[in-house]
This record gives C-alpha cells, sequence and structure tokens, in this order.
C-alpha cells in the first residue's frame, strides 16, 4: 500500500491468539517513544460495557494521537447493528470499517460464487462493525477493502501451519479479511499521505487530525447510512494529491518560496469531519462547516441531506429450484481464514 514505508512488527498475541491491555499498552508506548514511528495499526478490538474511552488501550492511543502519531483501528467483524468496540470509539483515532471486494470469492470458487453470473464491490460488508458508540454519536469514520483478498503465507507447513490452499496443500497466500485488512490498507494510505505532505511541505510532517480531515474528505461516498460507511471508501489517489497540495503554514510559499505549489487533484477538505445534531421537532439548528478547495479548478458545492432508501428487512422472495438443470456445487473442506482481530 506504502511501498516506501518502513514496517516496524510488535508481536502482541501469544501463539493461542490471546494477549493483556498491559501488553497492548507496553507495544504502543514502545512504538511511539523507541521506534518514533508515524502510524499505528491496530487490528483488534474489545468490547467493554460501558464502553466510557476510558480503558487502557483508549487511553494510550489518545496519548500517541498527541503525540503525532497517526493511529489506525478496525471496527470489528460483529455486524452492523451497534457492534462498535474500542479502541475505535476513541474519537482521536481512525476507525475503519469493511467493504466488500468479491473478485476473491470469484477466483476461488468459494461460498455461493459459483452460482453467481458477476460481483459487485465496494458495498458495506455484513460483517463490518458499525453503529454508534456508546460515548455520544460515535460512528466509524471511513471504510476499506476487506472481504475478502490475501496475505502472503508460506509453503512451510510445518512452521506456518494455516498456509493450506483449497486443495489442502501448502500454499504462498492464504485467504485474509475482515476490518483486520481494512485497517492496514487504511494505515498505508496514512503513509502516503505523509510522504506526499513532506515532500511540498519542506520536510514537515502532517498532524494527524489533519491526515484524518484528508482521508475523510477524499473517501469516496457509497450511498450507505453514515453509521455503516462513515465519510465513505477510501480514495488513496485523491487523498495524496490533496496532501500535496494543502496551503498552511509548512507550505512552500511560506517557507520562503516564490510562489506556492500547483495544486493536485479535485478534492475539497472539509471541516469538521462530522457533526451531531440533537434538537426538538420543528426546532431551527445550524452549524458550521469550512470548505477548502485543493484542487486545480473552480468548484460549485451545495449541502443536502441524505435520503435513505426504503427499508428491505422483511421482504420475501419465491424460488424455484431444479437440480436436473441448475447448476451444481461441490462442497469442499477449507481452512477456517485467519483473521488479527482478536478479542482479549
Amino acid at each position: 500500500m506504502a511501498p516506501g514505508a518502513s514496517l516496524v512488527g510488535l508481536k502482541i498475541f501469544s501463539s493461542l491468539g490471546y494477549t493483556t491491555a498491559s501488553t497492548i499498552v507496553q507495544a504502543i508506548d514502545y512504538a511511539v517513544v523507541q521506534d518514533d514511528v508515524d502510524v499505528i495499526n491496530e487490528s483488534f478490538g474489545i468490547n467493554p460495557f460501558p464502553d466510557d474511552t476510558d480503558d487502557p488501550i483508549s487511553l494510550a492511543n489518545n496519548a500517541a494521537v498527541r503525540a503525532g502519531v497517526t493511529v489506525v483501528v478496525s471496527t470489528g467483524d460483529a455486524g452492523t447493528a451497534g457492534t462498535l468496540g474500542s479502541p475505535a470509539t476513541e474519537r482521536s483515532v481512525i476507525a475503519v470499517g469493511a467493504s466488500t471486494q468479491f473478485r476473491f470469492y470469484a477466483q476461488t470458487g468459494y461460498g455461493g460464487a459459483p452460482f453467481a453470473t458477476g460481483y459487485l464491490d465496494n458495498n458495506i460488508s455484513s460483517f463490518s462493525s458499525a453503529g454508534f458508540g456508546q460515548t455520544g454519536a460515535r460512528v466509524l469514520d471511513v471504510v476499506a477493502p476487506g472481504d475478502l483478498s490475501w496475505a502472503l503465507c508460506s509453503t512451510d507447513s510445518a512452521t506456518y501451519c494455516d498456509c493450506g490452499g483449497f486443495n489442502n496443500a501448502p500454499a504462498p497466500v492464504e485467504s485474509f479479511g475482515g476490518t483486520s485488512e481494512s485497517a492496514p490498507l487504511t494505515a498505508g494510505e496514512a503513509a502516503l499521505v505523509i510522504q506526499a505532505y513532506r515532500s511540498t511541505h519542506g520536510g514537515a510532517t502532517p498532524s494527524p487530525a489533519l491526515i484524518k480531515q484528508i482521508i475523510m474528505s477524499t473517501a469516496t461516498d457509497l450511498g450507505a447510512p453514515s453509521f455503516e460507511q462513515g465519510a465513505g471508501l477510501i480514495n488513496s489517489l485523491a487523498a495524496v494529491n490533496a496532501a500535496l497540495s494543502v496551503q498552511n503554514a509548512n507550505s512552500a510559499a511560506h517557507a520562503g518560496a516564490p510562489a506556492a505549489f500547483p495544486a493536485q487533484g479535485n478534492s475539497v477538505l472539509l471541516a469538521p469531519n462530522s457533526a451531531t445534531v440533537t434538537n426538538l421537532p420543528n426546532r431551527p439548528f445550524s452549524r458550521t462547516f469550512t470548505i477548502t478547495n485543493t484542487g486545480r479548478s473552480t468548484k460549485l458545492l451545495a449541502p443536502r441531506l441524505q435520503i435513505l432508501g426504503p427499508s428491505i428487512a422483511g421482504a420475501t422472495l419465491n424460488l424455484t429450484l431444479d437440480p436436473s438443470t441448475d447448476p451444481t456445487f461441490l462442497a469442499k473442506r477449507v481452512r477456517r481464514a485467519r483473521t488479527s482481530n482478536r478479542r482479549l
């Protein structure tokens, strides 16, 4: 996702898939203080009750963001009905849900793919944790591909026992997905934003708040409710162009250059990234937003409210199957897809 980035891997889960909150806090501290990272990815989650963002991991993440580190967190794989958990509910992090990328199913014949005539990507995955946090109206920030794709594995089955193909033979790749995939893709986008911003801003590093603003402002609206998609599907090219074009105190023009660097792309930056509105019926309210055009051309913008379509819950469908003519699907013995979205 970010070819020029250097990676730091801190193993915090045991071979049994468990860890402790203190281990995670120690790893966050080590990444910030010792390794001096720019971005932290966290593909795990917990569901404390009540979730007041005062758990040690959320507090550590908040401290990391205040220290200048962008923290990206997966929302979880528990479905879209009010399942947003910690530390994704901490407002300073970038909380990422999962969108669909069904090409994997078509490539492998997985699930019901043999019965399909095609596939439609870029919808919200049914397993992507979403809804509202217990701390106010906090919702996820963006979504990224997570249902499903590939991860590097190894043919050394003695060491890497999960690296088996659908034919039960050792394989150099494995099926991988969940919001545990979506978060690191977004962390990679954050790294690209940092690299682009530094190239036109005298080597300065953008703040985590600006990185989050760029990623959310350039996301593509999928037409789903905001509590399922946040700002939408990440768009790394648009984010990089916006990072190249941001005019602020670190810009080349402010650093003594004779003219500002040329604008790239066609994006706008929004502030604030989101807003909460609570009011009685038939009462007026107002909210102020700042829109900055970072693109090359003039834009005409008009605000509008999102109108959701009719509910499809409870819809029925009559279907007649004919085994003599309908396609058949031979069930395969498969290995369970492994994700990193483990529970504490």
